[in-house]
């Protein structure tokens, strides 16, 4: 039971994320640096390895947190994500049409 909903989020997640980069004509580079208008999510997942999230003190604070070795093509992948997921890597609002949004 879990493992099929946990494939049926992760197929939605990956679905919305191409149709957002297809809307775009946008791509990403793979895993051997050719362009690709259709990543996986496996593969996105990956991109996001070595991103760390700093906190200075103790108690949580928004404010007071630092994300760490978030690269432009990071960036970009979390706008193709949609734009819910921005607030997560305090990143501007989405600049886009709201029908672009997911």
């Amino acid at each position: 039971m879990i493992m099929t909903l946990t494939l049926l989020v992760y197929s939605i997640a990956q679905r919305r994320m191409r149709k957002t980069m297809k809307k775009l004509k946008a791509s990403i580079p793979n895993q051997i640096k050719v362009p690709t208008f259709t990543p996986t999510l496996r593969w996105v997942f990956q991109c996001f390895e070595g991103i760390n999230i700093v906190q200075y003190t103790d108690d949580y604070d928004y404010e007071k947190i630092h994300i760490d070795d978030l690269t432009e093509l990071r960036k970009r992948i979390v706008s193709y994500i949609g734009c819910a997921t921005l607030h997560y890597y305090k990143m501007e609002k989405c600049h886009r049409a709201r029908s672009m949004c997911v």
